[in-house]
This record gives structure tokens, sequence and C-alpha cells, in this order.
């Protein structure tokens, strides 16, 4: 009975090898970052600041409210980090980390006389259709965030649906004209 017991249990032993051996990469990437997420709630818990959950949905497909949540918990311990390594001075280096990140990529790329010239052409025309196909450039480029600072009072919703415009039609390439005709049907047809 015992050597059942025992051959029972290698059977059972080797089919929990097999299935822990066959763990997929993103199991094991879980694991690593709840094990990062762990560390971190314990350095913030030893600074006396809220723990942060580990997040179930992408960034991009969570709510604005959790969104929001989210950035004030990150803020939260941006300042606890930079607190720790340089205390009083957060407002300055969390201001330069901000404003280096937004104006990277246009320093960099010497892009920033090209987006102010759209921008301007933007501003200066008149008919919603131009100004469309003028934002869907940028909106390949920029970043509603980004795009904000070069034109103040900019909607999500113009924004989104020039983006929009440049994935169906292209950046700056008119909407093709369909030519929409009814046919008149015969009533014995029908």
């Amino acid at each position: 009975m015992v050597t059942d017991q025992s051959s029972q249990n290698k059977i059972f032993s080797s089919q929990n090898t097999i299935s822990s051996s066959q763990t997929t990469a993103s199991t094991i990437e879980d694991v690593n970052r709840e094990h990062y997420v762990d560390l971190l709630n314990n350095y913030l818990n030893s600074r006396k600041v809220s723990a942060i959950s580990l997040s179930i949905q992408r960034w991009k497909d969570s709510s604005k409210r959790t969104r929001r949540r989210y950035q004030g918990l990150f803020k939260e311990c941006f300042y606890t980090i930079i607190d720790t390594f340089f205390p009083g001075e957060y407002d300055d280096i969390f201001n330069n980390i901000c404003e280096d990140d937004e104006h990277q990529d246009e320093d960099d790329n010497g892009n920033s006389k090209l987006i102010t010239a759209l921008v301007e052409s933007y501003e200066k025309s008149s008919a919603w259709q131009v100004r469309r196909q003028v934002l869907s450039v940028l909106a390949m480029k920029l970043s509603f965030r980004q795009l904000i600072n070069y034109k103040p009072g900019l909607t999500e919703y113009r924004y989104y649906v020039a983006q929009k415009h440049s994935i169906l039609y292209g950046c700056a390439i008119p909407p093709s004209e369909t030519c929409k005709t009814r046919n008149k049907m015969d009533q014995e047809k029908l």
C-alpha cells in the first residue's frame, strides 16, 4: 500500500513539474512585476506613503478616473523618491523632468519651427476640412498634451478626429469624395 502511494506521489509530482515547466513568459513577468511592486510598496510604507496596487489593465484601456488616481499616486511616489535624494527640491527637479520630456523630441530633431509653422497654418485656415488636414500631420507627430503647448484651446475631440483622419486617409490628404446616388427600383422588383 505504501508503494502505491509513493508511486502515485511520483506521478503527481511529475505532472506538476510538467505543468510548471509549461509556464509562459507572461506569467514569469507577472510574478516579477508583483515582486517589484511589493518592493516599491515596502519602500513607500517605510516613508509613510500609501501603497500602489498592481493595475489589472493597460494604461490606455483605463478610465479617466483610474488614470487620475494613478497619476496622483505616481506623483506622490516621485515626490518621495526625489525627496530622499534631494530634500526640499522637488518642485525644481520635477518641473525640469517634465520640461525635458515635453521638448526632447522637438529639440533633438529640430522640428520646433516646423510645428510652429503648421500651427500657424492651422490658425489661418478658415475651413474645418483644411484645419483637419493640417492637424492630422501634427496629431501623428505629437501627443495631445504636447500639442496643447503649441495650440492652447485645442479640444480633444478635434485632435482625435484629426488623428483618425490621418489613419483613414493619410496625413494632410483630403478625404475622398464619393458620389452618393440613389437608384430607383421598380415596384414590381420589390
